[in-house]
């Protein structure tokens, strides 16, 4: 049984698989797998240590408040000056989080689809904690993934 869908494509795209030949449906089942497989290896990843976390946030009017979320700490900085952050979620989201009391911008917590997206966002070196280079590695590992090194 097939289902029937209607998928709209840009004229670049409709184009390009013209030009190849390619047949439409066949490129969209394969898209569709490799989504599907993409996704399923994501929830894979998250892995045991699911629970309930608790973090501190900072609401609009500069109160502090406790939030938290079903999921795993992939890496963890702790240090007298605050906290840093990033965790999975049960559905996979990867979250930011950094909490700074003492600082003009206490809390920062951002949710990203990948851990690549949120490497791409968050950027810092030294300060109170490791460099980000140090902690997406850190990240990484837990998550079971290879580290490239660029050496």
């Amino acid at each position: 049984m097939s289902a029937k869908l209607s998928v709209y494509l840009p004229d670049d795209l409709a184009a390009a698989l013209k030009e190849y030949k390619l047949s439409p449906s066949t490129v969209m089942q394969e898209g569709a797998r490799d989504a599907i497989a993409a996704h399923k290896r994501r929830l894979d990843n998250i892995g045991a240590g699911i629970e309930e976390q608790t973090i501190t946030l900072v609401n609009a009017s500069g109160d502090f408040t406790e939030a938290t979320f079903v999921g795993r700490w992939l890496a963890w900085h702790d240090s007298t000056d605050g906290d840093l952050g990033i965790a999975i979620t049960e559905r996979g989201t990867f979250v930011f989080y950094a909490f700074f009391p003492s600082s003009t911008n206490p809390g920062r917590f951002h949710t990203y689809d990948s851990i690549d997206e949120m490497e791409d966002a968050e950027q810092w070196t030294g300060g109170a904690g490791p460099d980000s280079e140090e902690f997406f590695r850190d990240a990484r590992i837990a998550l079971g993934k290879k580290i490239r090194l660029d050496i």
